[in-house]
C-alpha cells in the first residue's frame, strides 16, 4: 500500500547531502516526487541522486549554500528547467558537520 502519491510533484531538499535531508529526499522520491538534492558537497550530492535512481526515482543534485540568496536563486533557475517548478521544499540544511564543506 503507497500512502502517499507524490508522481508530478518536484520536491527541493535543501540539505539533501546530510543524513536527515537525505533520507528525506529518499523517501519524497519514493512516493514519486522528483527530487532537487541541494547542499555544499558535490561528491555527497551526486551519490545521494545516484541511490535515488538505482530505484527508479529522478534526482539532480544542485550545489548551494544555503545562507547564500544568490546561490539559492541560481538553484532555482537550474532546477525549474532541469525538473520543473518545485511545489515541495524542505530544509533540512544543518551546516555542523565540518566534512560537509
Amino acid at each position: 500500500m503507497k500512502l502517499f502519491d507524490l508522481a508530478g510533484e518536484v520536491a527541493v531538499v535543501i540539505g539533501g547531502t546530510g543524513v536527515l535531508g537525505g533520507a528525506l529526499a529518499e523517501g519524497l522520491a519514493e512516493a514519486g516526487a522528483r527530487i532537487a538534492v541541494l547542499g555544499r558537497n558535490a561528491d555527497r550530492g551526486q551519490a545521494r541522486v545516484k541511490a535515488i535512481q538505482s530505484r527508479g526515482g529522478q534526482a539532480a543534485f544542485f550545489r548551494v549554500d544555503a545562507a547564500s540568496r544568490s546561490s539559492l536563486a541560481e538553484a532555482h533557475k537550474q532546477i525549474e528547467a532541469t525538473l520543473g517548478a518545485p511545489t515541495i521544499l524542505l530544509n533540512a540544511a544543518g551546516g555542523n558537520d565540518p566534512r560537509s564543506r
